[in-house]
């Protein structure tokens, strides 16, 4: 896929061919353009499409040999990322390998083609996966309530979109939301995130078909201004501001106000698809202080990818400064 349908897929569940090293499934978090680049997609692998080659040799089966292991984060190039089927069937990474186990067992068991040795080994190797299979995917499952710092919200809904409530009458809008919830279904619990029409997908792929009524649990620190500030930024972006913030030997930490102007403009116009302004951060420590500038510019397109920029601008107590800029591929 090219970097605009790639934009549209973030969130998504793609395909990751890294050739002999597998094939693997995952979600897409972010995509990653620079100027002049083929643009990169960070990506959790949650399953096993196809085992690596190197993991087989002549009585031997090497697990350790998987390029990518479970939950983990990667950034991949985009030439090796594709959209997966909608109705692609995923297993957890223990039972995918399990499953890619028995398809080359199934494949040599009618002809061995002189793998009688591996033949066995496949067989040995299998009969210690039943247990596991046994267990199903239970591990992956959150088991614990949530904590009573996060706040309990009710899903309602009307004609054309569902949104939350909470015991204050307060609306959350769900369209388009990125927000993390926890919900409890068959007595499990579950994170993860709301897709579209009532559904919820958990971090590990399961999909939770919600009614109206459902409870479902939020940490509202998730409003912060500054963690919403961070998640509007491309990750070079954000990887470029906390860069220049610690050559100031300052840290998230040591934030002590967010003006996000870009929030209030999205917020206040629904119906705009161009923003321009400027946010400020200010950071302290015993010594010195910090304050940043984000001069921002976003144009927004359906049909193409969005134009960004970003201008960072560091001033210290002290006199000091530093700007840092970034742009994506089709920005001025």
């Amino acid at each position: 896929m090219d970097r605009i349908q790639a934009h549209k897929a973030i969130g998504k569940t793609v395909i990751v061919d890294e050739g002999l090293d597998g094939t693997y499934i995952g979600e897409l978090l972010h995509v990653i353009t620079e100027p002049k680049r083929p643009w990169k997609g960070e990506v959790r692998i949650d399953s096993v499409l196809s085992l690596p080659e190197s993991m087989f040799t002549e009585g031997q089966i090497n697990v350790n040999k998987m390029k990518f292991k479970e939950s983990q984060v990667t950034v991949v190039a985009g030439q090796k990322i594709e959209l997966a089927p909608t109705d692609m069937e995923q297993e957890t990474f223990s039972q995918s390998i399990a499953s890619g186990l028995r398809t080359m067992y199934q494949k040599l068991k009618k002809n061995p083609n002189g793998k009688e040795q591996l033949l066995l080994t496949l067989e040995q190797y299998m009969n210690k996966l039943k247990p596991m299979k046994q267990r199903a995917d239970r591990s992956q499952m959150p088991t614990e309530a949530p904590s009573e710092s996060l706040a309990k919200y009710t899903l309602q809904s009307n004609e054309s979109s569902f949104y939350f409530i909470n015991d204050h009458g307060e609306i959350l809008p769900l369209s388009g939301s990125t927000f993390e919830f926890t919900w409890n279904h068959h007595s499990s619990w579950y994170k993860g995130t709301y897709e579209s029409n009532g559904i919820f997908v958990s971090h590990e792929g399961q999909r939770f078909t919600a009614k109206e009524g459902d409870i479902f649990y939020m940490d509202e620190q998730q409003f912060n201004p500054f963690y919403i500030w961070k998640h509007e930024l491309e990750p070079a972006a954000l990887q470029a501001f906390k860069h220049s913030l610690t050559s100031f030997n300052m840290s998230e930490d040591d934030l002590v106000h967010c003006h996000n102007a870009l929030l209030h403009q999205l917020l206040g116009s629904q119906d705009t698809t161009s923003f321009k302004g400027v946010s400020f951060l200010t950071f302290t420590a015993p010594d010195h202080y910090v304050l940043v500038q984000h001069h921002f510019e976003r144009t927004l397109f359906k049909d193409k990818e969005d134009e960004i920029y970003d201008r960072f601008e560091f001033t210290t107590d002290a006199g000091e400064r530093s700007v840092v800029f970034y742009s994506n591929a089709f920005s001025k």
